[in-house]
């Protein structure tokens, strides 16, 4: 709790400090903040001052370690080696929000970026409400982080005098600086979008394509199908009565596969955390082979009956669920651990894609997410959930195969079927163009939105599947109403953390 470890300190050991500071974070915190326990102003007050005192230890930490490398004899002098040694996250991003912006992995820029986009979320927000009475004059709205704006696709420009006129009356007037108004790519309205939208998932439900995936994008300003190269000849008839809708038809293709891990799979530098179950991490059954954890909730008015939730498909119906058994195993790792339990709620055919796991009265769960690629901030504390309402803003992804990884808010309350013919609903996509985020052993994996502080989340949902580019995921609204569950957070439990 003291003063941060000096730089002479570090310099003797460097490896041996990370190492240190990954296995007991707690000894290497100036202030160990947690979220107050009320609303009282000076609560939260203090949470900030502590909190903005943590991340300058932390950044102190950082640039240690970096003057240390820059003055040893030993530092390469071409420019590729020095950038990488000198600087341990720039040939591995360690924070998947760093790969998705395509910025530093620096902590300050990222909590700016998290500012940025809260910031935006709430001038949305804002413009959604103002703009239910403008439907037919305007194209949607998103949050474009890198041009540090809501983007609102317009039809009337009278219209959007009207509506700047009306935030500046409403003392909003500091919200339009955030604000960019263009003309509607494709000059259709929401109330067009949303009439075409309802008019293919009739069509779709009535003609049952496979493996394709129905929304509106709001930055294309169009309703886009995109299916799986081949399947047109198949479903002719379908794809004949869409035209008249004028979807915009995509054949999606991830030019950038998942490379793998480009560090190292090495337990001593992830802190040899092995034994405790978290959220993320994977699980195994003789039949379904490997999906991964969700999170843990438990039955509304019943605290003794735990679950966690996972995908439903990781469960093969042809078989009795006594002899399903489903076993813990870590990132990482072949090896199977824990006996978690076998599935109690299965919903794999239907709308929607989940399972729940009965742990019984045994208080495995967690309460927080496995982040083990980061050097600072591994786990992360679930604190809440949101369900996204903003378009472009982040959605990131725990799993067995990928670890964390993150993507933009694509399509919202989206119509998917797979190669089974299964439709589903209500559907998040999200994902960064051209990228391959999510493979087989994620599903079923936490869905999260990071809070302020790279530390705490809220989670989405879990991870159904993804589609080249494109990852699917289930909001967890949905999955709680439908599973009469309640949500375990951060400090539900004390015994949240055991294993």
């Amino acid at each position: 709790m003291g003063d941060p470890p000096k730089s002479d300190d570090i310099k003797k050991d460097w490896k041996k400090k990370y190492i240190e500071r990954i296995q007991n974070p707690s000894c290497y915190k100036k202030t160990k903040p947690s979220l107050p326990n009320s609303s009282d102003p000076e609560s939260w007050k203090k949470y900030r001052i502590d909190l903005s005192e943590y991340l300058e230890h932390s950044l102190n930490i950082i640039n240690a370690y970096k003057k240390t490398v820059v003055e040893s004899k030993n530092t390469p002098k071409n420019k590729l080696s020095r950038d990488i040694d000198t600087n341990p996250f720039s040939y591995y991003k360690n924070e998947a929000l760093a790969s998705l912006w395509d910025v530093e992995d620096n902590i300050s820029t990222l909590i700016e970026n998290l500012n940025l986009e809260y910031k935006l979320m709430t001038v949305d927000e804002t413009l959604q409400q103002k703009l239910k009475n403008y439907g037919s004059s305007f194209g949607g709205t998103y949050v474009d982080i890198k041009e540090k704006k809501v983007i609102i696709n317009t039809l009337n420009n009278s219209l959007a005098d009207e509506i700047k006129a009306s935030l500046e009356k409403e003392n909003h007037k500091n919200m339009l600086e955030f604000m960019s108004f263009i003309p509607a790519p494709k000059k259709k309205s929401m109330v067009e979008l949303s009439s075409s939208f309802q008019n293919i998932t009739q069509l779709i439900y009535s003609q049952k394509p496979t493996d394709i995936q129905c929304y509106i994008d709001v930055k294309i300003n169009n309703v886009v199908i995109r299916y799986e190269n081949g399947i047109t000849g198949r479903f002719w008839r379908f794809f004949s009565e869409v035209k008249k809708f004028e979807p915009e038809l995509i054949i999606p293709n991830a030019r950038h596969k998942y490379p793998g891990h480009k560090r190292a799979n090495d337990l001593s530098l992830r802190g040899y955390i092995t034994t405790q179950i978290w959220n993320g991490d994977g699980m195994s059954s003789q039949r379904m082979g490997t999906c991964s954890l969700g999170f843990w909730a438990r039955a509304k008015g019943n605290v003794t009956l735990n679950y966690i939730v996972t995908a439903g498909h990781c469960f093969d119906e042809k078989y009795d669920r006594s002899k399903q058994k489903y076993y813990y195993s870590p990132w990482d790792s072949s090896e199977v651990k824990h006996y978690l339990g076998t599935m109690d709620l299965v919903r794999n055919k239907g709308t929607y894609d989940f399972g729940i796991i009965n742990l019984q009265d045994r208080k495995i769960g967690a309460t927080r997410i496995r982040n083990s690629d980061s050097f600072l901030y591994n786990p992360l504390f679930i604190v809440g959930s949101r369900v996204p309402t903003s378009y472009g803003v982040h959605v990131c992804k725990s799993g067995k195969t990928t670890h964390i990884t993150c993507g933009y808010v694509k399509g919202l309350g989206a119509v998917t079927t797979n190669t089974f013919g299964v439709i589903r609903t209500d559907v998040i996509l999200a994902g960064k163009d051209d990228y391959q985020t999510c493979i087989t052993g994620d599903s079923g994996g936490s869905s999260f939105s990071y809070l302020q502080d790279l530390r705490n989340v809220v989670m989405v949902g879990i991870t159904s599947s993804s589609f080249e580019d494109f990852n699917e995921y289930v909001p967890i609204d949905i999955i709680l109403n439908k599973a009469e569950l309640e949500l375990m957070i951060e400090g539900d439990d004390e015994t949240s953390t055991s294993s």
